[in-house]
């Protein structure tokens, strides 16, 4: 089966393929569609129809009846949260358009709805990949009489998994490349196979790493950041939490002024940080709203 280290740098790799596999496969979500939906598509758009039965998300075997089944690809639909893009979200612009947070209330409610269903199938698919795998594996080394035991993966044995989310990152699929940060961790990867030397590694950390000579792809993982902490509902703060860390322990990255900047110009964030309404926020100076929106990002935890 090769030397140790081959063995290794093949593992990592596999990996990597089995949590692409796994989110490529959670983003899509089966649901039903009626017979007339299908024929208007079919009728109006048959160029549509055949790439959408050619990409799985209509179901063939569905022409003849009543129903169809469809699949929705919810990282399209998701978008990275551009959709919030098109609001101004600082408690400031509420004042002036009260209005508008009824919208934006709903966009979110939409988007954390696909959110969730996204992140729970990404789980439940890895996980079953990954077992699948580690039991291949294992009966691999029994019929090659190796005897590795459990293979314990170091920071450079990362690297090339580590390149891979940073590609995503750079592209701006901001989801695909921390939800490989949320599959490979030590606390998901935790069986007789693999263990992390260190306990407290990090493939987050490592991705976040990659903005620190970008200024722009900075503000753009902050916002997103932001807004997935929310949108998650906890779940995936811990992005969050690690970007803080890196902004406290390398100021020269981005200032902490920033920071509370880019917080404060999301109510929605505000609310749920601060467990006020927006009301509430409104009615607040400035200069007060802001020590508090301080005082909590010091000490946000993940809740995970």
């Amino acid at each position: 089966m090769g030397s140790f280290s081959q063995v290794k740098q093949k593992l990592v790799r596999v990996l990597g393929h089995l949590a692409t596999r796994s989110i490529q496969e959670a983003r899509k979500v089966p649901y039903v569609v009626e017979q007339d939906s299908i024929v208007e598509i079919l009728i109006r758009n048959p160029a549509l129809y055949k790439q959408m039965v050619l990409d799985g998300e209509i179901e063939p075997s569905g022409a003849n009846q009543q129903s169809a089944v469809a699949k929705v690809d919810i990282l399209a639909d998701l978008q990275e949260f551009r959709a919030l893009d098109q609001y101004d979200m600082s408690v400031s612009a509420l004042l002036e358009n009260s209005s508008s947070h009824e919208r934006i209330f709903a966009q979110v409610n939409l988007l954390t709805k696909l959110f969730i269903a996204y992140s729970s199938n990404l789980l439940t698919v890895f996980e079953r990949e990954y077992e699948q795998f580690r039991l291949r594996f294992l009966a691999a080394c029994q019929t090659n009489e190796a005897a590795y035991g459990t293979v314990t993966l170091d920071a450079p044995d990362m690297i090339w998994l580590e390149d891979e989310a940073k590609r995503n990152l750079a592209e701006g699929r901001f989801v695909e490349a921390f939800s490989l940060g949320r599959l490979i961790r030590p606390d998901v990867l935790k069986d007789d196979l693999i263990r992390f030397s260190d306990p407290d590694y990090s493939l987050t950390r490592e991705i976040l790493s990659a903005t620190a000579q970008n200024r722009d792809l900075l503000a753009r993982t902050l916002r997103f950041s932001i807004r997935v902490s929310y949108i998650s509902q906890h779940s995936w703060q811990d992005l969050l939490v690690s970007l803080r860390d890196l902004v406290l322990q390398t100021p020269s990255l981005c200032d902490w002024k920033s920071l509370v900047d880019a917080a404060e110009a999301d109510f929605v964030f505000c609310c749920n940080l601060l467990h006020e309404r927006w009301e509430t926020l409104a009615q607040w100076s400035d200069r007060h709203r802001r020590a508090l929106l301080e005082n909590c990002l010091r000490n946000l935890k993940a809740e995970i």
